[in-house]
């Protein structure tokens, strides 16, 4: 089976707190930002079995969470060993994978013998349908999300033109927050198609249009506020849905009746609050 090994750093247990990986932050420009999902390596091969041995680490007063733990030889008739309480089949968090539909979740207390094979809504791209992605997430969950090689979700901060850069070729992000950026056009975003939190655009003097958002066809939050050149939003023409609303206000040069008409063709685009543009009702 194909699939995405992760690569991990140390895995902390702390009382009543799930075990999740440590990732190095993906920082933008701007030094802001991180990553929320988890690396994955395309070109490696994911187990389909149980690793042999495996290896935690805990966060318990005066030991140092980042030494690993063993916690004993596999069963050699079921390809993992038991938890004396439970039964649950221990695995290495540094696999991630454990089977088709199944991956190696740490959620422990005191124990450090806390990893054990859990049911996933996908461990590789194939399991999503095409042009999705399996994307790992904290806890080293799993969901599919309409993106096509979307394995990390990074989150973009934009202080000017020349930090889009950054994010191109990108096809997800966390979120992408542009805030007073004096930005020209977007084309370094075309290849950007999800974006997990808000698309947020504000306060731009200089924007005219969204030109190079065409391929984009999911947000969880659309924001366009109080962007004084800004008269096309037609790029979004190819959004699919908005998962939690959002603002489109404060636009002087943008008509209110073609955000209308572009948000009517969305899913959740009646969520999205439309006030103070060219032609609108007056934001209260």
């Amino acid at each position: 089976m194909a699939g995405f090994p992760l690569r991990w750093g140390a895995v902390a247990c702390a009382s009543a707190v799930a075990c999740g990986p440590v990732v190095g932050n993906s920082t933008d420009a701007g030094g802001e930002g991180g990553s929320s999902g988890l690396s994955l390596d395309g070109s490696g091969e994911a187990s389909t079995s149980p690793p042999t041995t495996a290896t935690t680490s805990t966060a318990t007063s005066g030991s140092d969470p980042s030494v690993g733990t063993s916690v004993g030889e596999a069963s050699s008739t079921s390809g993992a060993s038991s938890s004396e309480g439970g039964g649950e089949p221990y695995c290495d968090p540094e696999q991630a994978v454990c089977g088709e539909f199944s991956i190696c979740y740490c959620g422990c207390d005191t124990d450090p013998e806390c990893c054990y094979c859990d049911a996933a809504v996908c461990t590789e791209d194939a399991h999503c349908g095409e042009g999705s992605s399996c994307l790992f997430g904290w806890h080293n969950t799993t969901q599919c999300v309409p993106a096509p090689d979307c394995h990390l979700l990074r989150y973009a901060t934009i202080e000017s033109q020349a930090d889009l850069d950054e994010w191109a070729g990108d096809t997800c992000l966390g979120s992408l927050d542009a805030d007073d950026a004096s930005l020209i056009e977007l084309a370094p975003l075309a290849s950007l198609v999800y974006v997990a939190g808000p698309l947020h655009i504000a306060s731009d003097e200089t924007l005219a249009s969204l030109v190079g958002l065409e391929s984009l066809r999911e947000v969880g939050v659309l924001e366009l506020a109080d962007n004084a050149a800004l008269t096309d939003v037609s790029a979004l023409a190819g959004l699919e849905r908005i998962v939690e609303g959002g603002v489109v206000s404060g636009n002087p040069l943008l008509p209110a009746a073609a955000v209308h008409e572009l948000l009517a063709g969305i899913d959740g685009g009646d969520a999205v609050t439309v006030c103070g543009n060219l032609d609108d009702v007056p934001c209260r």
